[in-house]
């Protein structure tokens, strides 16, 4: 049984965006974090994941949006490393994250720190064992079907002698997400994951916030397109 756990998720950053400038992105950002000072509520957190989509698109270094993007990376992940906060980045849809976030595991060994890093990129089980949480982390896109994904999962976790883990971090859509769109989308069956994931899943992809029984779709971070004029940010996570 987990003790207490105080986690944060964001999602949908979409640094290198063609109509919301990286520069505004990362603003709101720092403004959302205090700056990365002590004043902010987040120095309490256990872990902090990004769901996917943390890129827009395939940068090079010939940009201004990876060089800002990645000096506040290099924030992040010594803001982290000063109040032990674990962060996870997972990658999202293939054709805006282009695996560019594995930087983050680059930037944590130049800077040599021991912040608990890391860019997860394949469908995968973490146990954390000093937390003693078992994470389950699903990339988009990560076969041909949500089916053959789920059932790559059962396979995992027999492997693992699980019958469920506590929490989900997953980039996507349910089926709840996309009822009453006429264009056909691969979503995944909200009751399978719901019986294998005690506590709560967190998804990406979709910049809208939602809810459904155990399930936070936490939407995107900023406003990137015309109409997306809910609340934006991130969402806040308490077990215990």
């Amino acid at each position: 049984m987990i003790r207490d756990l105080d986690y944060l998720v964001l999602s949908d950053v979409h640094l290198g965006h063609k109509r919301t400038k990286t520069s505004d992105i990362i603003d709101h950002l720092n403004k959302f974090f205090d700056n990365f000072s002590s004043r902010t509520d987040y120095i309490t957190l256990d872990l902090i994941f990004i769901a996917g989509d943390l890129f827009d698109s395939l940068l090079d270094f010939s940009s201004s949006d990876i060089h800002e993007a990645t000096l506040w990376l290099s924030r992040l992940i010594e803001f982290c490393g000063r109040h032990d906060i674990k962060l996870r980045v997972l990658e999202g849809t293939p054709s805006h994250d282009w695996k560019q976030s594995k930087i983050i595991d680059t930037i944590r060994d130049m800077l040599e720190c021991k912040t608990d890093v890391r860019y997860i990129d394949t469908l995968y089980i973490e146990h954390i064992e000093d937390i003693d949480l078992t994470v389950l982390y699903v990339p988009d896109e990560w076969t041909a079907s949500t089916e053959l994904t789920y059932s790559q999962l059962q396979e995992l976790l027999k492997e693992q002698s699980l019958s469920f883990v506590d929490i989900a971090i997953m980039h996507g859509v349910f089926g709840y997400q996309v009822q009453g769109i006429p264009v056909k989308i691969e979503s995944h069956d909200e009751s399978k994951y719901l019986s294998i994931v005690k506590h709560y899943i967190n998804i990406g992809h979709y910049h809208n916030y939602s809810t459904y029984d155990r399930i936070i779709a936490q939407g995107s971070f900023d406003r990137l397109s015309h109409g997306e004029e809910e609340p934006k940010g991130a969402v806040r996570v308490h077990i215990g």
